[in-house]
């Protein structure tokens, strides 16, 4: 899958819950279960999918992630621990939102 490809100018937040995957960004990357990767729509990066790998995705306008964050380029194509707060936080209401979808009461 080719990041830069989707729709729209600004970022994608993917939120890995299940299994690990690999990804290429200007070097290749492994995420692990609670990890974040944060991507530029104008720059390419490419993940494989291993096992049961099914990262969430998240399309923000550049507007709207800088409210968060003040200069996104600053992260752009790090992976974001599992022990950061922040990761946590989104991983957390993520995988709420996932069992809420797959219980129908989405």
């Amino acid at each position: 899958m080719n990041l830069g490809a989707c729709d729209g100018d600004g970022y994608v937040i993917l939120v890995n819950l299940l299994a690990r995957w690999n990804l290429t960004y200007r070097r290749p990357l492994r995420v692990a279960p609670g990890e974040l990767f944060i991507d530029d729509t104008r720059l390419d990066a490419d993940f494989e999918r291993q096992g049961d790998a099914k990262p969430m995705a998240f399309h923000f306008s550049r507007r709207e992630m800088r409210q968060w964050v003040p200069d996104p380029g600053v992260i752009v194509g790090n992976v974001i621990g599992a022990q950061s707060p922040w990761a946590s936080a989104l991983c957390s209401y993520v995988a709420g939102m996932a069992q809420l979808a797959r219980d129908g009461t989405l």
